[in-house]
C-alpha cells in the first residue's frame, strides 16, 4: 500500500460501510481510515471515499438524517470537499425481504429524492451506487428501464451499479453483448441527465407518488402478514424450498445466515434463490396483486393506475418487473414443493399464496390490457417458453430427490446438482 501511495493512487478508492445506521458508524470508518494510513497528503483528505450502505427499510428512512449530520462535521465536510462528492449505496435486497417488492420500492425512491434535496440545500454532490441483484426481488430488470426509472437529478452523469458474477455470461461473454449492456446502461445515464424522455409534471408526479404511498402500504401489510407475522410461515419455507440445501453450497463470499436463527437471520440473496429453485419467485411479487386491487376498489382507481403505467417511468418499471416475475412462476410445479410440507402447515400457507398469485395475475393483466402475460414482450414470452420443457423436468427429479434426502436415503450432494442445473437454465440464483 505505502508503494503505491507514493505513486500517487491506491488500488482500492471506496470503502463501503455495510449496515451504517448513524453518523457515528461514518465519522470512526474516516478516523479509522486514517489511522490506517490512507491519507492523501497532497489534497488534504483521507485517500478514500467513505460510503455508507442503507439497506435496511429503517436504514433507508433514516439515512438522509443521518448523511445531514455527518455533512455538518467540519472534518468529515473537510474531507469531502477535497474528494469532490460524496457517495452513498443503496441497496435493494434487504429492504425487500422485510417489507416486499412495492414497500421496499417506495422506500428506495424515497431516499434518493430526499438526498438529491440534501445535496441541492448543502451544495454537496452526491452519487449513488445502487446495490441491485439480478432478480426482480433485488432491485434487478431491464438496466435501461431501471436507469430511467430513478428520480430527478439522482444520476446526474454518473451512474454505477453491482453487476452479480452470475450475469457476466450472458452480458459481457461475447463483445456484441458486452457493447450492448453499455449501450443500454450509458444511453439511459445520458437521457436522465439529460432529462430528455417523457415525464408527468411535477404537480402529476406528486398525485402518482401519494397513490403509490397508499398502494405500498397496502401490499407491505399483505407481504408481512404471511412471511413474518403466520406462525406456520417459516416451517413452510424451509420444507417447501431447498433452502437447507443452499446453504450448505460452497458459494458467494458470506454465508447463507447473519446468524443463527430464522427468516430474520437469513440473508436476502439465499432468500430469493430458495424461492426460484421452487418456481414459485414469492418475493417478486406476493402482496402486489392484493395492493392494486384494493386501489382500483376506489373510484378511478383503476383509471389512475393505468395513467400511471403510461405516464410515470417509475411505477411502468415496477409493473413491467412484476409482470416478467408473474411469467417466470409456475405455480403448477411450486406446488409439488409445497406437498413436501406438513399438511397442516401446507394448508394454512398454500392456499394463501395460491390465492395471491392469482390476484396479481389479474391485477396485472387489466393494468396492461393484455390476454397473456408479456404479450407486450414476444421475445421474452417465447424464450421462457422455449425454456421451460427443458428446466421442468429437473424440477421434478428436485422435489423426488428433496423427499428422499429428508427420509434418509442418501445426502445433500445428489441434491445439490439439481440446485446447479437450475440455477443455470433458470439463469437466476438471487
Amino acid at each position: 500500500m505505502g508503494n503505491l501511495a507514493r505513486e500517487g493512487a491506491y488500488p482500492c478508492q471506496t470503502l463501503i460501510l455495510s449496515m451504517a445506521s448513524s453518523a457515528r458508524d461514518i465519522l470512526a470508518a474516516l478516523h479509522c481510515a486514517r489511522a490506517a494510513g490512507l491519507w492523501d497528503a497532497r489534497r488534504g483528505c483521507v485517500a478514500v471515499d467513505v460510503v455508507p450502505l442503507f439497506k435496511t427499510r429503517k436504514d433507508l428512512a433514516a439515512g438522509p438524517e443521518i448523511l445531514e449530520e455527518v455533512l455538518a462535521d467540519p472534518v468529515y465536510r473537510e474531507h469531502v470537499r477535497a474528494r469532490g462528492h460524496q457517495e452513498v449505496m443503496v441497496g435493494y435486497s434487504d429492504s425487500s425481504k422485510e417489507a416486499g417488492l412495492l414497500a421496499a420500492s417506495a422506500e428506495l425512491r424515497r431516499i434518493q429524492i430526499r438526498l438529491v434535496a440534501l445535496s441541492r440545500r448543502t451544495g454537496v454532490p452526491i452519487r449513488f451506487f445502487h446495490g441491485r441483484g439480478e432478480t426482480v426481488a433485488r432491485g434487478g430488470g431491464p438496466a435501461q428501464q431501471a436507469i430511467l426509472s430513478l428520480p430527478r437529478g439522482s444520476i446526474a452523469g454518473f451512474y454505477e451499479a453491482t453487476e452479480q458474477g452470475e450475469a457476466l455470461d450472458h452480458k459481457y461473454s461475447r463483445p456484441e453483448l458486452a457493447m450492448r449492456t453499455l449501450q443500454l446502461i450509458i444511453g439511459g445515464a445520458l437521457l436522465h441527465s439529460l432529462d430528455v424522455q417523457q415525464r408527468p409534471s411535477e404537480e402529476e408526479e406528486a398525485r402518482y407518488e401519494a397513490a403509490f404511498e397508499e398502494i405500498a402500504d397496502v401490499g407491505c401489510a399483505a407481504y408481512r402478514a404471511l412471511v413474518w407475522e403466520e406462525p406456520l410461515f417459516e416451517t413452510f419455507f424451509r420444507a417447501a424450498t431447498p433452502i437447507e440445501e443452499i446453504s450448505a453450497l460452497p458459494i458467494g463470499s458470506r454465508p447463507a445466515r447473519r446468524a443463527a436463527g430464522g427468516v430474520e437471520s437469513l440473508r436476502a440473496i439465499p432468500w430469493v434463490f430458495a424461492w426460484t429453485q421452487n418456481r414459485c419467485i414469492l418475493p417478486g411479487w406476493y402482496g402486489v396483486g392484493t395492493a392494486f386491487e384494493a386501489f382500483g376498489r376506489r373510484k378511478g382507481g383503476w383509471g389512475l393506475l393505468q395513467e400511471m403505467a403510461q405516464r410515470w417511468p417509475f411505477f411502468r418499471a415496477v409493473v413491467s418487473n412484476v409482470e416478467m416475475v408473474l411469467a417466470k412462476t409456475d405455480l403448477r410445479i411450486a406446488r409439488y414443493y409445497a406437498e413436501l410440507a406438513p399438511p397442516e402447515t401446507r394448508r394454512a400457507i398454500w392456499p394463501r399464496i395460491e390465492a395471491e398469485h392469482a390476484r396479481t395475475v389479474r391485477a396485472i393483466q387489466r393494468l396492461l390490457g393484455i390476454r397473456r402475460l408479456l404479450d407486450g414482450n414476444p421475445p421474452l414470452q417465447r424464450s421462457i417458453e422455449l425454456r421451460n420443457p427443458y428446466v421442468d423436468p429437473l424440477s421434478f427429479v428436485q422435489v423426488d430427490l428433496l423427499r428422499r434426502k429428508r427420509e434418509g436415503e442418501f445426502t445433500d450432494p445428489v441434491v445439490m446438482l439439481t440446485v446447479n442445473g437450475l440455477a443455470v437454465g433458470m439463469r437466476n440464483t438471487g
